[in-house]
């Protein structure tokens, strides 16, 4: 696999064959070249003629079209599965059809690579995954290959260390990121490596985005981790450079503080609103500016994010809440986290066919907490009951 242009590829194809009356047909493909925004292309020619591939890759899917010079156009739908992309095909180009045969192992064709498929794991929490191609020199003791990482073609290195240890390097047009992680052969997962005394919680940053003159840029941030204090941090290379991330919750405000070593730091303050995290930022570190612009809706950056607020009352005499930032799970499960006096909070919060009853599991770092709740879905707040409810 050797790179033939910023952030694209070529990934080479192995075998290729198309199926007819039970009999295999070689096509002759060499590679497939993966451009920066997904798009796949590549030239080749079998027993019909010379032809032009195009097309692009979706999640687990690619959709090509064929097009034989000066004569008639084929249409394919792929899943990827470990090293082989297997194909439906047809010469009217209903790609919904063709998703649902190859859906259904209906295979009229495929192509075998050089690479193999992984699972990359980039979350704490080990609940999402896509899916990268690569290849390893054993030589070099190093793997190579691509991914398809929150829809941007990304370049993937990975260096094995230590046991099934290893660093692994993302790079794409938006930036880079070096983290370590830890490899299962067994079933080709590679998990972002968890360390419980700084990264308890990984709160999955799906778009990070700040206005200037009116203008919408994006910044570089896949998660923020938060420790057992409830403070949270990260470090990233985005399009200016290294910076650091360091923040916190105050009840239902947001505190973070970006800092370019030896340069800048910029200061944000922000408040959620539905699975936005709206923000204001500036260059001086006047927070209670910062937190009165957000409080009046005077926004200039913001977050998307997986999760949604909700309000916790641990102790219902005394009307206190604390903010709890959830997301769905499996069933009736939301998943998630809150700060509370200072220390953070994993929560699992399972709703009962009652939609008003629920039961909480809080784990912190010293114990783990199985309350009885009821559930308010008009004001999103959960209650813990008293003893005589």
């Amino acid at each position: 696999m050797d790179n033939f242009g910023k952030f694209g590829f070529h990934l080479n194809v192995t075998k290729s064959v198309y199926f007819q009356d039970g009999k295999e047909f070689p096509v002759d493909i060499p590679y497939l070249n993966f451009e920066s925004n997904g798009n796949v292309s590549l030239d080749g020619h079998d027993s019909v003629g010379a032809f032009s591939f195009s097309g692009k890759i979706e999640g687990d899917h690619l959709f090509l079209k064929k097009a034989y010079h000066g004569a008639h156009t084929v249409f394919y739908c792929g899943n990827l599965e470990k090293n082989r992309l297997n194909l439906a095909y047809d010469f009217q180009g209903d790609y919904q059809m063709l998703l649902n045969k190859v859906n259904s192992g209906e295979y009229m064709a495929l192509m075998e690579f050089e690479a193999n498929l992984y699972n990359l794991f980039l979350d704490d929490n080990h609940e999402i995954d896509y899916n990268v191609f690569l290849v390893y020199d054993e030589k070099k003791n190093k793997y190579k290959g691509l991914g398809l990482i929150k829809n941007k073609l990304t370049k993937v290195i990975m260096k094995k260390k230590e046991c099934n240890y290893a660093k692994l390097k993302l790079k794409n047009d938006e930036g880079e990121r070096s983290i370590r992680v830890t490899i299962d052969n067994s079933n080709n997962n590679i998990y972002l490596e968890r360390n419980s005394s700084t990264r308890n919680y990984a709160l999955r940053i799906n778009k990070f985005v700040y206005l200037k003159e009116g203008h919408e840029y994006n910044t570089f941030l896949p998660h923020l981790y938060f420790r057992d204090n409830g403070h949270c941090s990260n470090e990233v290379t985005d399009n200016n450079g290294y910076c650091e991330f360091k923040g916190h919750f105050e009840n239902e405000i947001f505190f973070m503080e970006k800092t370019y070593p030896g340069k800048l730091s910029v200061y944000f303050a922000g408040k959620m609103d539905n699975n936005r995290l709206n923000l204001a930022y500036d260059f001086t570190p006047d927070y209670g500016t910062l937190k009165s612009k957000v409080m009046s809706h005077q926004n200039n950056a913001f977050f998307e994010l997986e999760h949604k607020p909700f309000n916790l009352v641990l102790n219902p005499d005394e009307g206190k809440t604390h903010l709890a930032l959830l997301k769905e799970s499996d069933g009736n499960k939301l998943k998630g986290f809150s700060v509370v006096d200072n220390k953070l909070n994993i929560i699992i919060f399972k709703r009962k066919k009652d939609a008003k009853k629920a039961k909480l599991k809080i784990k912190t770092s010293s114990k783990v907490m199985y309350i009885r709740a009821k559930f308010d879905e008009t004001s999103n707040n959960i209650i813990k009951k008293k003893n005589k409810d």
